[in-house]
């Protein structure tokens, strides 16, 4: 996995898998990033997005 790390600040560090999120071959997502590669692209390496999309609640009933 390529990757950029910002020191200066971590939440701005950059990668991207060439072959896509899954490392399985008949998985649907296994060249779903291949493209951005292909094209010298990366994804932002975030650990505190700003903008949370889901929630994960744990309940014991």
């Amino acid at each position: 996995m390529p990757t950029i790390y910002d020191l200066s600040d971590l939440e701005r560090s950059l990668f991207i898998y060439q072959t896509g999120q899954s490392g399985w071959v008949q998985s649907k997502f296994y060249r779903n990033l291949n493209s951005l590669w292909a094209n010298n692209q990366s994804l932002p390496l975030q650990m505190k997005p700003e903008k949370v999309n889901r929630q994960l609640e744990l309940s014991n009933q």
